[in-house]
């Protein structure tokens, strides 16, 4: 695949493209993101697409289902992992976007016929809608294992799950070839959430799913083929049991895939995120303040554009979301000190223009800008 030039119309472009794949191909709704406090993640910032799915649900469990599902959605995302990640890799920002679809129903259907329904969505996506070389893909997926090895022993029970073979062959059918497929034995593609705090969570297959352009090697989406859940008993999980439900779900990272396309080495490179850490420079010279200053100013700008404010999050329920939030404040607290005070302002101003298809960022500039000095008062005083 030549490297191509991306610009801010490109990208609205592929979220163009996406919206048109879940309504040409999955026949599915469309619907709009979720803020970052949800019910989903009771403990931690995360708009995320299990929040999605509870709220499509009106559920506070993501075990507890009550109705046939089919969406899709382009939202941001914190994951735990990825927090202020550029600290290692600067593949990672602490705010990205997710491309996604959630299908759920309590019809009969085996994990052989889930897969072979998600793989050719992907590939119809990745192909025909992308126009992107399949040549560059690699293909991580289970190779067996128990679930004390899968989980590096936090679960003490030697239940052997079985390899994935159907999704290799099925791969192989859609020509990928034996040496773009490799076989990997850890919860990350034996989909396995142990949760923090400990708590029941969807189980089954997984295929993480890379692209290698030049040097690179980009994870651009997973693929979840999900039919159990764990099971815990006396604070611990000790195995896991079928679903009374069934649930497959595709997420492409924006970022991540948008990277690979330019053939970048870091997110930062994207035209809708360069600009503004270009600017952030200018002021803070350090380029490692810079860059961690500029991811926590991005999600801070989402998060209050949500409307969220320190008022709303009062409460022994949102002690979790206030220590975290604070964490990101800090950062702007502490790289902001030689900062003019127009300058937050003009980086709000620039975020949003960036941006367009998030109009809630024009509209939650002026109240991320007063929690931003409300936050600098308490600190200091």
């Amino acid at each position: 695949m030549a490297i191509m030039k991306l610009t801010i119309k490109d990208v609205a472009h592929f979220r163009r493209t996406f919206y048109s794949f879940v309504k040409e191909v999955l026949h599915g709704k469309y619907v709009e993101p979720v803020p970052m406090v949800n019910n989903g993640y009771l403990h931690t910032l995360n708009a995320s697409f299990d929040g999605l799915f509870l709220r499509e649900q009106q559920s506070d469990s993501l075990l507890v289902a009550n109705r046939t599902m089919n969406f899709g959605t382009i939202q941001p995302c914190i994951r735990t992992e990825d927090k202020l990640a550029e600290k290692r890799s600067l593949l990672h920002l602490g705010l990205f976007n997710i491309c996604g679809y959630s299908m759920l129903d309590f019809g009969e259907m085996s994990t052989d016929e889930m897969v072979e329904r998600t793989i050719e969505e992907f590939f119809t996506f990745y192909t025909k809608y992308l126009h992107l070389d399949p040549r560059l893909l690699r293909i991580y997926i289970f190779g067996g294992g128990t679930l004390r090895k899968i989980t590096g022993g936090v679960i003490r029970n030697d239940e052997y799950i079985k390899s994935d073979d159907f999704s290799v062959n099925l791969w192989k059918r859609f020509g990928i070839p034996e040496n773009q497929l490799i076989r990997e034995y850890s919860k990350e593609t034996f989909l396995l959430h142990l949760g923090n705090p400990l708590r029941e969570h969807h189980v089954g297959y997984r295929n993480d799913i890379f692209m290698q352009v030049g040097d690179g090697l980009y994870e651009v989406a997973t693929l979840n083929f999900i039919s159990h859940q764990t099971v815990i008993e006396n604070n611990e999980i000790i195995g896991i049991k079928k679903l009374p439900f069934y649930l497959r779900e595709m997420a492409v990272g924006q970022e991540r895939i948008l990277a690979a396309i330019i053939g970048a080495h870091n997110l930062y490179a994207l035209p809708y995120i360069k600009p503004l850490l270009e600017a952030i420079r200018q002021k803070i010279k350090d380029k490692q303040k810079a860059l961690i200053f500029t991811d926590a100013l991005r999600v801070i700008h989402y998060f209050f554009s949500d409307g969220w404010t320190y008022e709303r999050l009062r409460g022994k329920r949102y002690r979790e979301h206030r220590h975290e939030l604070n964490k990101f404040m800090e950062i702007i607290a502490m790289y902001g000190k030689s900062l003019e005070p127009n300058d937050l302002s003009s980086f709000l101003k620039l975020n949003a223009n960036l941006q367009s298809w998030y109009p809630v960022l024009q509209k939650g500039m002026a109240l991320t800008i007063r929690e931003i000095n409300q936050f600098n008062i308490k600190l200091k005083g």
